[in-house]
C-alpha cells in the first residue's frame, strides 16, 4: 500500500519547496488565508500526490508575473489528489479586492497524467489570450475525476472552467458550474474531439459562451457545455449526463449544450441525457434553445449534425427561447426521445418544442409537447425530411401528446406538427424524401392564431 510521507507549510515559500522534494508526497496547507503564490507549483514524475487544506480558506491565489504558467502543473505522468483547495485569481487585501487576469488558468494537468479533485473549489479565475479552461486544463492522453467540487465565475477562451483536449476523459460527480463564461465555445466546459466526459449529479447554472469578438456574433455554442467532434481518422467523442440541471444558460447556439460532429460518421460523436433538466436556456443567434447539436460548416445552431447518435430519457426540456428550435434543435442527427418533456418552449421563427432538418433517423417515443409557441411547427417542425432509400420512415412519432401549443404570427401555421419540403440543399435527393410517421400520437387544444383569426390546427 502506498505510504504517504506528509509535511505542513504555511506558506507559498515552503509549499513550493516541499512540492520539489521527492521524500515528500502529502502535503497540507495550514493558512488561516489563501497563499499567495509568487511562482508555480510543479509536480512532476510518476508519483503519487495528496495536496490538501486544513483549513477552509485555504488555497491558492496567483501572484506571480509569468505570464503563461499555470498555478500547480501535474506532468510526467504524476497521479495527484487535490482535497478540500480553494483556486482563485481573487487577491484580497483590506484596501483592494482584486481579480488577477494572466493567461494559464489554475491547473494543468499535462499529458499522461493523472489527477483528482475532491471538495474543491474554483472561484474568480480569469485567463486571457487564447488559453483555454481557466480551472483545469486537461491534456490528450491524460484523466481526471472531480468530486463535490464547484466552479464559480471562471472565464476562458473556450472552455470557461475545464477544458479536455482531444483524447483525454474527466467525471464530474456532484460538481457545480455557475456563472462560468468563454469567449468562443463551452461557457463552463469544453471537449475536443475525442474527448470523453462523464456528468453524474451535476448543475450548470447561469452560465455562458459570450460573443467578445464581433466576428463571432451569432457564432458561439453550449452556453454550458460545447461537445466537438474528432478531426478524420481519430477517437470518437463522448459525453452522458446523468442526473444533472441546465438552467438559465446562455449562446448563440445551444444554450445549454452544442455538439457539433464534425463529421458524416455518425459512430464518431454520442451522447446521452438521462433524468436531466434543461430550462430557461436561452439561444441568442440562429437557433438551438435548450441542447444543440452542430457539425460542419452549416449556419445553423441548435443541432447541427452530420452524424452522431444522441439519446433523451426521462428528460425535460422547458421555458427555452431561440429564434429556430427553442426546445431542441436537430440537424442530420439520429436521435432517440423517449419520455422527454418540452414545455413552455417559444421560438420567435420555427419550431418552438422540436425542429429537424435534414434528419436521417429520429425516433420519438412516450413523449409530450405542452404549451410551446412558434411562428410555424409550434410542437414539432420538420424540414426536408429524407432517408437511404425512397419513402423510407426516418421520423416516427408515436404515444405521444401534443396539447396547448399555439403558433401565431403573420404566417402562423402548424400549431402541432408542420411537415415541409423545399430547400435547395435536396435538389439531389428528390428519390429520397422519407415517411414522418405519426402512431397513436395525440392532438388536443392546439391553437394557430393568424392576424387575430383563430383557427385549429
Amino acid at each position: 500500500p502506498l505510504v504517504f510521507v506528509g509535511t505542513t507549510v504555511s506558506s507559498s515559500a515552503e509549499l513550493v519547496a516541499k512540492s520539489r522534494d521527492p521524500s515528500v508526497n502529502a502535503i497540507t496547507i495550514d493558512s488561516v488565508e489563501p497563499l499567495q503564490l509568487s511562482e508555480p507549483i510543479v509536480l512532476s514524475g510518476a508519483r503519487e500526490m495528496l495536496l490538501t487544506c486544513a483549513r477552509p480558506r485555504c488555497g491558492l491565489v496567483r501572484s506571480f508575473s509569468d505570464t503563461e504558467a499555470r498555478l500547480v502543473t501535474v506532468t510526467g505522468g504524476g497521479n495527484v489528489t487535490f482535497e478540500r483547495l480553494r483556486f482563485s485569481n481573487k487577491r484580497e487585501t483590506p484596501e483592494l479586492v482584486e481579480i488577477l487576469h494572466a493567461y494559464g488558468g489554475a491547473v494543468l494537468v499535462d499529458e499522461g497524467s493523472t489527477a483528482r479533485f475532491d471538495e474543491c473549489e474554483f472561484a474568480d479565475l480569469v485567463t486571457e489570450g487564447s488559453d483555454n479552461g481557466a480551472a483545469v486544463r486537461v491534456a490528450a492522453a491524460s484523466a481526471v475525476a472531480f468530486a463535490s467540487t464547484t466552479f464559480t465565475a471562471c472565464k476562458a477562451n473556450e472552455g470557461g472552467a475545464v477544458h479536455l483536449d482531444a483524447r483525454s476523459a474527466a467525471t464530474f460527480a456532484g460538481c457545480s458550474f455557475a456563472n462560468c463564461s468563454s469567449n468562443k465555445h463551452g461557457g463552463a466546459v469544453y471537449l475536443d474531439g475525442g474527448a470523453h466526459a462523464n456528468f453524474h449529479g451535476c448543475d450548470f447554472l447561469g452560465n455562458a459562451a459570450t460573443e467578445v469578438d464581433t466576428a463571432l456574433i451569432g457564432n458561439t455554442g453550449g452556453g454550458a457545455v460545447y461537445v466537438r467532434g474528432p478531426e478524420r481518422g481519430r477517437d470518437p467523442t463522448s459525453a452522458t449526463f446523468h442526473d444533472c440541471v441546465l438552467r438559465d444558460n446562455l449562446a448563440s447556439k445551444g444554450g445549454g449544450v452544442m455538439v457539433d460532429s464534425n463529421s458524416p460518421r455518425r459512430e464518431l460523436v454520442a451522447t446521452t441525457f438521462r433524468n436531466v433538466t434543461f430550462e430557461r436556456n436561452l439561444a441568442t443567434g440562429w437557433d438551438g434553445g435548450d441542447a444543440a447539436v452542430r457539425s460542419g460548416d452549416y449556419a445553423g445552431g441548435g443541432a447541427h449534425l452530420d452524424g452522431g447518435e444522441h439519446t433523451f430519457v426521462d428528460v425535460r426540456l422547458k421555458d427555452g427561447q431561440a429564434l429556430i428550435g427553442a426546445g431542441l434543435y436537430l440537424i442530420n442527427a439520429a436521435v432517440d426521445l423517449t419520455e422527454v418533456t418540452l414545455e413552455g418552449n417559444a421560438a420567435a421563427a420555427e419550431g418552438g418544442g422540436l425542429y429537424a432538418l435534414y434528419a436521417t433517423r429520429l425516433h420519438v417515443a412516450g413523449c409530450a409537447f405542452a404549451g410551446n409557441n412558434a411562428s410555424s411547427g409550434a410542437a414539432m417542425h420538420f424540414v426536408d425530411i429524407y432517408g437511404d432509400a425512397p419513402n423510407a420512415t426516418c421520423v416516427r412519432v408515436e404515444d405521444t401528446e401534443v396539447a396547448n401549443n399555439t403558433a401565431a404570427g403573420t404566417f402562423a401555421r402548424g400549431a402541432g406538427v408542420l411537415i415541409e419540403q423545399g430547400y435547395s440543399r435536396l435538389l439531389d435527393k428528390e428519390d429520397k424524401k422519407a415517411r414522418v410517421a405519426l402512431v397513436r400520437t395525440a392532438f388536443r387544444d392546439n391553437e394557430v392564431v393568424v392576424e387575430s383569426q383563430q383557427s385549429a390546427s
